[in-house]
């Protein structure tokens, strides 16, 4: 049994491509099809190049098709296809630019005074902020926007799990004081600054 499965279909068969078992993070490369017109147990198709979950499929009339996905600590962003009337192993198809795999995001929504845009943005780019936040053991990316209407500014961080960002977190609302350099610029002082951590409910990709 197999969850977090890529699986798609033509108008006869579907298919069910790698995934993660009951127990550990190591993806398989067993490749599951069923006849759509008919009941009875998955029956093996053949296998993918790289063994993972969590990836994307699509299929055509001829293909099936699985790109991405994830292995344990490993991202791939190859994509595997094979004829899907036909039962073998999977062909190396290429490489997506960036690999698809779920993902540990936290959103910050930022309420700026109004004529502090550049202060803000000047301040998070300083060495104290986003670059010490990227720094910090867990981080993996983030990134920023800025929206003239609303006037506010939005982060999007990448994190290797979400207890690493409590720990990141807790820092800086203990012993850092980077947060204090920011609320004379927030609207509402530190109530400017929201936070969004998805619970397990949501999954990001």
């Amino acid at each position: 049994v197999a969850r977090n499965t890529p699986s798609c279909s033509n108008a006869i068969r579907g298919v069910s491509q790698g995934g993660l078992p009951n127990s550990g993070t190591t993806g398989l490369d067993t490749v599951d099809f069923i006849t759509i017109s008919t009941t009875g147990d998955a029956t093996d198709f053949g296998d993918l190049v790289f063994a993972r979950h969590s990836g994307c499929a699509v299929a055509s009339p001829t293909r099936a098709i699985c790109a991405g996905g994830r292995s344990g600590d490993n991202n791939y962003n190859s994509i595997d296809f094979v004829t899907i009337m036909t039962q073998g192993v999977y062909f190396d198809f290429g490489g997506m630019i960036n690999s698809v795999y779920p993902k540990n995001l936290v959103f910050i929504q930022i309420d700026v005074k109004k004529g502090m845009k550049q202060d803000m943005i000047d301040l998070l780019k300083s060495d104290g902020g986003i670059p010490t936040t990227v720094a910090y053991d867990g981080a993996i990316r983030y990134e920023m926007a800025f929206n003239d209407e609303t006037y506010s500014l939005h982060l999007v961080g990448e994190w290797e799990n979400y207890d690493k960002y409590a720990q990141y977190l807790n820092w800086r609302m203990t012993e850092d004081d980077f947060i204090s350099k920011m609320i004379p610029l927030m609207v509402g002082g530190e109530n400017g600054l929201k936070v969004l951590q998805p619970n397990s409910s949501y999954t990001s990709f």
